[in-house]
């Protein structure tokens, strides 16, 4: 995931190692030895509310869910 589609998946459900988890969170870091930033993304178990892991932001993969549907 790219940090420009944080906003539209945020507390939305994600892929990450081919599991499913809620996107709850986009941290920014600082590396300590290189002093780079990079956003970590932090998930939580759509199973289990007080399993969450951390993992870099790229990692994860939006899924497509149509909540919309026309009809005329």
């Amino acid at each position: 995931m790219d940090i420009r589609d944080v906003k539209k998946n945020l507390n939305r459900v994600v892929l990450h190692d081919r599991c499913k988890y809620l996107f709850v969170a986009c941290i920014l870091r600082r590396h300590k030895m290189t002093s780079s930033f990079y956003y970590e993304a932090q998930l939580q178990d759509v199973l289990h509310d007080n399993y969450l892991i951390s993992c870099p932001l790229h990692s994860i993969t939006a899924t497509e869910v149509s909540h919309e549907s026309k009809e005329t």
